[in-house]
């Protein structure tokens, strides 16, 4: 059986909708997008600050429901994937949801496989896909690489062929540009739900701290933490604030504190 992770962000993600401590009202309209709009032409963005839940909402829903969600890891630029190159890769992951509404993963029987609807979840967007500098000046057909990369996920996009994936952004200007571009700019956006997250509000993330440190069998007042200043300092960002705790706590490294923060998202997910 393997160990629990060592990172408290990512033991104490939410495994059910009960579990869940961001806004009902968002957990409500992701509900209703996999209930009732997970055979339909759309393709869903979740966006919000980071640690605003979002990922964490979509996974959790899923688990209730029975959908499997495939997420897209990321990789080094240099990387090929059985020969392909990483956008190549990067698009036939997204489709491959729709195509077969079925992805077996490892763990999964095939009887497990061939039941679950799949949904494809990126929450590290390949923002290198989009850099010219990393597709430099080579160019096809008058195209850069980055440019025939826009093409390509447009194409698909309009085609209704990216209806099982999930996009999570952040609040960010840069994150704003890269919607713009690929979705807003495609001639779509009919077929694109987008979800606004807000960041978690202070007495939740406050009642999942304590909650963290009873699980433990720890006491704020011995260890002189104060939860509630915490819940006030990461501004609604569920993942700092754990982080910070574990970090006060001593079960943490400061350099694991600030990898587990500007890293992957954990408990409350990107």
């Amino acid at each position: 059986m393997p160990l629990p992770p060592s990172l408290w962000s990512e033991r104490f993600t939410p495994q059910s909708e009960e579990e869940l401590v961001v806004s009902k009202k968002k957990v409500a309209e992701v509900k209703e997008f996999l209930c009732g709009r997970l055979s339909s032409a759309n393709t869903l963005i979740l966006r919000g600050p980071p640690g605003s839940g979002k990922a964490a909402v979509l996974k959790a829903l899923a688990a209730d429901l029975g959908v499997q969600v495939a997420e897209w890891r990321p990789m080094a630029r240099s990387e090929l994937v059985d020969g392909v190159s990483l956008p190549e890769s990067f698009l036939t992951f997204l489709t491959q949801a729709d195509r077969y509404s079925r992805l077996q993963t490892v763990g999964d029987s095939l009887m497990s496989a061939v039941n679950r609807p799949c949904l494809a979840l990126v929450r590290d967007f390949p923002f290198t896909f989009l850099d010219n500098s990393w597709s430099g000046n080579n160019s096809e057909n008058g195209l850069t690489r980055s440019e025939k990369f826009v093409q390509h996920f447009q194409e698909l996009l309009q085609r209704g062929e990216l209806r099982r994936a999930v996009f999570c952004f952040n609040n960010s200007t840069d994150d704003y540009r890269t919607i713009k571009r690929l979705f807003l700019q495609s001639g779509s956006s009919a077929s694109i739900t987008t979800i606004e997250f807000p960041p978690v509000a202070k007495t939740f993330v406050q009642r999942v701290l304590d909650n963290i440190l009873k699980s433990q069998g720890l006491k704020a007042a011995a260890l002189g933490i104060d939860t509630s200043a915490l819940a006030t300092e990461c501004s609604g960002d569920l993942r700092q604030a754990i982080t910070g705790l574990q970090l006060a706590a001593g079960s943490i490294s400061a350099s694991a504190a600030f990898a587990a923060v500007a890293g992957r998202p954990g408990a409350a997910g990107r």
